[in-house]
């Protein structure tokens, strides 16, 4: 315990240290697993969008490309 009032630490640093671990402990179970479990559902949907919208981009281009080259044979 010396070494600990050398450092400045008492009884109360332990007091905190205990407070600080049940709230953590709580919070971790009370709000970040549901926010860490939607936050993956969420980015487990976002990508397939991610996807899916990349694949219409490209579908558009090509008809934009072949509209164009349409529009100039026609003129």
């Amino acid at each position: 315990m010396e070494i600990l009032a050398q450092r400045g630490l008492n009884v109360s640093f332990f007091f905190q240290f205990v407070i600080f671990a049940i709230a953590y402990i709580a919070l971790s179970q009370i709000l970040f697993k549901p926010y860490t479990a939607a936050y993956i559902q969420r980015e487990s949907r976002t990508k397939g969008g991610e996807e899916i919208a990349q694949e219409t981009e490209k579908v558009t281009q090509e008809l934009r490309k072949r509209y164009e080259s349409k529009a100039r044979i026609s003129s």
